[in-house]
């Protein structure tokens, strides 16, 4: 499943292990996103100037908005030049046609295990059936669905997987199968 018709990816060891999430759930991390980037554009703030409008406007702890910022630019979303907060391309796409495939394509090329969830979800799993295989096929090594949880909110908010509330199980969308075959996928580990 390997196509780099949207984006490669750098050595599955040079991307990021751990993410998180942003505030309103699962469905709603986009939208705190879209907050957040419509302010960097219009504002150009600096970093500082960001947590601290991130810390009144969504609510957060000094702390939260640090670990926040740094998720957009573990994601490959945000980066400071020149002390201001720039988003990446990827992002100013999202901005202006919000489709958010080129958005996860970039999270997918600068977190591990992005991709490879939907790659996983060739059949609807619990989130244990998915820490189980995300362990053994990737040895994430993770002990809680945290990690897990965190991933789905980006790719449940963007469309791309869904939660079926009768079985409780996640499934990839149609979406998620569309953007799954543009992405380049690392290979299992066992």
């Amino acid at each position: 499943m390997a196509n780099r018709s949207l984006l490669g990816s750098p050595s599955w060891r040079a991307r990021n292990s751990s993410v998180l999430g942003m505030p309103g759930g699962y469905d709603r991390y986009l939208i705190s996103l879209r907050r957040v980037a419509e302010y960097t554009v219009s504002v150009q703030p600096t970093p500082e100037q960001l947590q601290s409008w991130m810390r009144e406007t969504l609510s957060i702890t000094a702390g939260s908005a640090y670990t926040r910022w740094r998720t957009l630019c573990r994601a490959g979303w945000y980066s400071a030049v020149d002390g201001v907060c720039t988003p990446s391309p990827a992002c100013v796409a999202w901005l202006r046609d919000d489709d958010p495939a080129s958005l996860i394509a970039e999270m997918h090329r600068n977190v591990q295990f992005i991709g490879e969830l939907l790659a996983v979800l060739e059949t609807p799993l619990s989130a244990e059936e998915l820490l189980l295989a995300a362990n053994t096929r990737y040895r994430m090594g993770w002990r809680s669905t945290a990690q897990l949880n965190f991933r789905r909110g980006w790719l449940q908010s963007a469309g791309l997987l869904g939660h079926n509330d009768v079985t409780g199980a996640l499934e990839r969308t149609d979406g998620g199968s569309v953007l799954l075959h543009r992405l380049e996928i690392e290979p299992p580990m066992i």
